[in-house]
């Protein structure tokens, strides 16, 4: 076989295909990792549709429980090819908001939290908005290039 290339799949059913294979063979390793190293291992992943999909090898909430314990009062690591994609775009913010968190979080009492987590959910809300105009966009140019090829 060869190496796959590393580019968005223009073509919708094959980017279909290929997620649902990837995602199947990526909750595969997740198992097997869970099992031959008796580590608790927990992945989410969205569909580009925004569907949830998920795999733990044990409750989902006590590892998401204990990731949030562990990272509270740590920065997480930024992954070098999301600095890559990020930094000339929205890495400066998410620094920013990174900083403050960090920060802050200790001191806040259940009212803060409350209020962030309320206004995180409005600009969640309102991202995910975004992202689904960009993709309907991304969709209807190309069903339009479709209909075009057809008519050819």
């Amino acid at each position: 076989m060869g190496k796959t290339k590393k580019t968005k799949i223009e073509d919708i059913s094959a980017r279909q295909v290929t997620f649902s294979k990837r995602r199947q063979g990526m909750f595969k390793k997740a198992r097997e990792l869970s099992i031959l190293c008796e580590a608790e291992v927990a992945a989410v992943v969205f569909s580009p549709a925004g569907r949830l999909h998920h795999y733990a090898s044990s409750n989902i909430d006590d590892i998401l429980h204990k990731f949030s314990l562990d990272s509270a009062n740590k920065q997480l690591p930024v992954d070098s090819q999301d600095h890559a994609d990020l930094s000339g775009g929205i890495q400066p913010e998410i620094n920013c908001l990174r900083m403050i968190i960090s920060t802050h979080l200790h001191r806040w009492g259940v009212e803060e939290l409350q209020l962030l987590e309320m206004k995180l959910e409005a600009i969640l809300k309102h991202v995910t908005t975004r992202k689904e105009e960009l993709a309907m966009n991304e969709l209807s140019v190309a069903l339009d290039k479709t209909k075009e090829y057809g008519k050819e």
